[in-house]
């Protein structure tokens, strides 16, 4: 029994940060034509987004033209008002999944991509959120694309040499990601896959009876 207990346990804990992963933000795709803005090197870019409700953030997804760049890694900050030292929440740097799409080339050799880092787990409040993206590179420069400007939150967006501060605003522009996350009044586990939790627990059920039958 105290078998099943903990199995039990880990089983709905991986359900519920897996089952109900959606986009909680969207500020939009890639447009055309744009103004490149480098996140790399000097440089780190901030964007802002808003949450209707609590959500444990599992993911971001970003769009970027690059040069024919060594990628290492990404720093992502997080903040609760403009970037400054006193308002950072989090710092991390994990290794995206960078793929090339057919947005096309921009600039001369800046090539487009898709850029995904999963696996992360932040609660956070219903409310306006900053953060930054700062690419660890070698061999060239990265951009983060520009998007149509986007209603849901504040227009524009900022590029600093002097991380954690905001740094220069672009009133005009604003960049194209999405946020992914788990909203608290979403934690509830599909049924299908309460289904097999139960054939799970049916079936170590019968092996008990089994091994006890034989004893």
């Amino acid at each position: 029994m105290r078998t099943i207990k903990i199995l039990l346990s880990a089983v709905f804990a991986i359900l519920l940060q897996t089952a109900n992963a959606a986009v909680v933000f969207d500020n939009g795709e890639t447009r055309g034509p744009q103004i490149g803005r480098f996140n790399s090197g000097l440089h780190t870019m901030y964007e802002d987004f808003t949450l209707s409700s609590n959500q444990t953030i599992t993911g971001i997804n970003w769009g970027q033209h690059d040069q024919p760049v060594t990628y290492a890694s990404t720093t992502i900050s997080l903040f609760n008002a403009l970037p400054s030292a006193g308002s950072e929440i989090t710092s991390f740097t994990a290794v995206a999944t960078r793929t090339a799409n057919t947005t096309g080339v921009l600039f001369g050799n800046y090539s487009g991509f898709d850029y995904s880092i999963t696996g992360l787990s932040i609660n956070l409040l219903a409310g306006t959120y900053y953060f930054g993206i700062h690419n660890n590179v070698t061999g060239g420069n990265t951009t983060w694309d520009e998007t149509v400007p986007w209603p849901q939150t504040i227009r524009g967006r900022w590029q600093t040499t002097n991380p954690p501060f905001a740094g220069n605003f672009y009133s005009s522009e604003d960049s194209a990601f999405q946020i992914i996350g788990n909203g608290d009044s979403n934690n509830v586990p599909e049924p299908g896959s309460l289904a097999m939790l139960a054939l799970g627990l049916a079936g170590i059920g019968h092996q008990r009876r089994k091994k006890v039958k034989v004893a």
